[in-house]
């Protein structure tokens, strides 16, 4: 049987998109395997959106390409080839660059008898971590949290306090979730941010078909998913045939009301735009996570990062969440260091994140790529930004205690109330 080993260092959009890729292969009879050796094909799906991760991608190439045995076909896909493919063909000039539009081509390059355009079923995206994929540091402090909060959670009969803890402890991804059903329901992004190399490499928005996520949706139930994460760069903008992400959600109900939903990613605007109606899912923790990057607090730097500057409807938004203590897990992005930006703007974006309260922030450094609008402005010197980051990641921790702490206050009230 014809073999192939696959390798990513993808976000959890690009490791869903290598699953599929798998999927494919073992609908037209090859076998993965884990030693390169052997394999006929050797696909690496890479991410560039950051410098870091370019750098690792790059470095895997080499490695693999050095590994493989010199029959082998090798491809490269993911955000790479439209980013830095030239760095690419530099390691070697036999590599096949397939960017996200050209994955298709599979089907001609190994005359495929199921076409990868076929493939759209999912239920183990975390098969694919690449080999280099960094352990989880626990520090001592957490693990203490962790045993506390277990212990509570036994106590009260009840896991609210560990969800708690998962949600707001940073290096728990969610691609680590073995319980968890991933569905793709969009491509590409229907906004021009000014950083976003992403774009350049995904292309336009393009939503998957309301039935063909439904019979996903029928394939997690009957497999005994609880959970489906619906996946996608910028999902908040699917449509088909006038359907909105609102009735995508109403009509997951509607085949199977057990299954509670994610939501990776959603445009701020898109929450302000369905807040009322997305309003009621919260409540009843139907959707229970969502991922929403508001970027900045400061109306300034969200101008010219081409985004929406006014940024307090979502803030009310999230407050209302807050307020009203919805059992919804509210997860952001940040970008610290964009060109020009002040120490006002840092306590502009403080300010926003302290009403909001979410759960989870993910801190990023601003990093300049090629091709980009912001890439023609000059950035902050390193050690501003390193400050900066330092800033944002103290308040990060507070905030986690912070959430833990009323996460278990209210456990322990609730038992105490029904004894």
């Amino acid at each position: 049987m014809k073999k192939v080993y696959i390798e990513t260092n993808g976000c959890a959009v690009l490791r869903h998109e290598t699953y599929k890729i798998a999927m494919a292969f073992e609908k037209n009879e090859y076998e993965e395997t884990s030693d390169i050796q052997e394999a006929n094909v050797v696909i690496m799906t890479g991410c560039a959106v950051i410098d870091s991760n370019e750098r690792y991608a790059l470095e895997a190439i080499k490695r693999i390409n050095t590994q493989r045995n010199k029959y082998s076909t090798f491809i490269v896909s993911g955000c790479l080839p439209a980013i830095c493919g030239e760095k690419v063909r530099q390691i070697s000039s036999d590599i096949i660059l397939l960017k996200y539009g050209e994955i298709s081509k599979i089907d001609e390059i190994f005359s495929f008898k199921t076409s990868i355009n076929d493939v759209y079923f999912n239920c183990e995206p975390k098969r694919h971590h690449s080999f280099g994929d960094p352990e989880i540091v626990v520090q001592e402090s957490e693990q203490q949290d962790e045993w506390l909060v277990r212990k509570i959670d036994d106590a009260c009969k009840n896991t609210k306090a560990y969800n708690q803890f998962v949600y707001s402890t940073r290096g728990r991804h969610l691609w680590r979730e073995k319980d968890l059903f991933e569905i793709r329901v969009s491509y590409g992004c229907a906004n021009r941010c000014s950083y976003c190399a992403t774009k350049i490499a995904i292309g336009d928005f393009v939503s998957v078909p309301l039935k063909k996520i439904l019979e996903q949706v029928e394939l997690a139930s009957q497999k005994g998913y609880k959970r489906i994460m619906l996946m996608g760069d910028e999902i908040g903008y699917w449509n088909d045939g006038g359907y909105n992400i609102v009735d995508l959600v109403s009509a997951i109900e509607n085949l199977d009301a057990s299954i509670r939903i994610g939501i990776r990613y959603i445009s701020p605007d898109i929450i302000v735009k369905y807040y009322r109606h997305l309003e009621e899912h919260f409540a009843s923790g139907r959707i229970y996570y969502f991922c929403s990057a508001f970027q900045s607090g400061s109306s300034r730097i969200l101008t010219l990062m081409n985004r929406n500057p006014n940024i307090t409807p979502f803030i009310n938004c999230m407050k209302d969440i807050e307020d009203n203590r919805y059992p919804v897990m509210k997860h952001t992005q940040i970008i610290v260091g964009f060109p020009t930006e002040t120490a006002e703007d840092v306590m502009d974006t403080l300010d926003c994140l302290q009403q909001a309260a979410f759960d989870h922030v993910t801190i990023t450094k601003y990093c300049p790529r090629k091709g980009t609008k912001a890439y023609e402005y000059d950035c902050l010197t390193d050690d501003v930004v390193d400050k900066r980051v330092r800033v944002f990641e103290n308040w990060l921790l507070i905030n986690r205690n912070s959430k833990l702490y009323n996460a278990v206050k209210q456990e322990v009230i609730n038992t105490h109330d029904q004894i």
